[in-house]
């Protein structure tokens, strides 16, 4: 396997991911998750699977996020034949309790299964940045 390759793959999930995330897609994000996926939020604390993670992380987050962006330039990401991992930061738009939008900055880990031709995230976990 090129590594090199390999890497821009995961690129290319990270901006495919970000993507479906600012269209408010839910269809087209679980196409970037294995059924089994485990995943921690910035709102829901643990789920597991595929229906849960949606139903309790993404549904109460991509609706009142806009501009959602992982910094790929900055992203750290390593791999072999079978899996790989991503750490990265993202930032995206909220809005506070008056209404206004609201800059949120977080870090963001996955972790995936090659199956066949393309990766599947089995776990992510977002979290907010701490306060500096």
């Amino acid at each position: 396997m090129n590594i090199s390759l390999g890497i821009e793959s995961i690129r290319d999930w990270l901006e495919g991911f970000a993507s479906a995330v600012r269209a408010i897609d839910y269809e087209r994000g679980r196409t970037f998750f294995a059924n089994e996926v485990v995943g921690f939020g910035s709102v829901a604390k643990r789920c597991d699977g595929m229906q849960n993670l949606e139903k309790n992380q993404w549904r109460n987050v991509w609706g009142v996020t806009t501009g959602f962006e992982f910094d790929i330039d900055t992203a750290i990401i390593n791999m072999d034949e079978a899996m790989a991992w991503a750490a990265c930061s993202w930032q995206s738009f909220g809005k506070s309790a008056e209404g206004n939008p609201l800059l949120r900055r977080g870090r963001s880990t996955f972790v995936f299964r090659r199956e066949k031709d393309r990766w599947l995230a089995v776990h992510s976990h977002f979290s907010l940045e701490p306060n500096a």
